[in-house]
């Protein structure tokens, strides 16, 4: 919300006063909580969610990768969506249990979006799970910074309300 907004631009502030500096080795992971997106926990909306979520991050990943103008998309911390990972998510939203779920969403890795963390519970047990977007250079630059955050929301909105998806690996427009 607005509060980490103002905090993320405060702490960006601080690292800059303070000359802080990025290399090649730095990435600008973001990381959003599913039910402030979702408005649920329910485990079928979870999947649900994260299934589209990987369609949508792999057909704008060209995009996304631009935005730093940079290789990301050639390490290991952050390459693009393999194509096993479809299967992986039709296996998810099709499995009525936690353990399968968790293991699928688990084996997508950390790519440009790591899932390893969408079914994720707290010390009380209660629901805690995010996807974190690996995909960013590190920068000190507050408007990149905001840049970022701003695609992924959107992508996360997209996912979070539409209705029909196409293929894993090319939706219908791109086809």
């Amino acid at each position: 919300g607005e509060d980490g907004v103002e905090h993320l631009q405060k702490f960006v502030e601080w690292l800059n006063a303070i000359g802080a500096t990025v290399n090649s080795s730095c990435g600008c992971h973001v990381t959003v909580g599913i039910e402030s997106v979702i408005g649920s926990t329910s485990l079928s909306d979870v999947s649900d969610f994260i299934r589209k979520l990987a369609h949508i991050a792999r057909w704008h990943a060209r995009s996304l990768y631009g935005q730093t103008g940079t290789d990301r998309h050639l390490n290991n911390y952050s390459h693009p969506l393999f194509d096993e990972t479809g299967a992986q998510m039709r296996k998810l939203v099709t499995s009525e249990e936690e353990r399968v779920k968790a293991e699928c969403a688990n084996q997508c890795g950390r790519g440009m979006v790591n899932f390893k963390k969408a079914f994720r519970k707290d010390g009380q047990g209660r629901f805690a799970g995010v996807v974190e977007f690996r995909v960013f250079a590190g920068t000190t630059s507050i408007e990149k910074i905001m840049h970022h955050l701003g695609s992924v929301l959107g992508l996360c909105r997209r996912a979070a309300t539409v209705e029909c998806l196409g293929g894993f690996k090319k939706n219908q427009v791109q086809q």
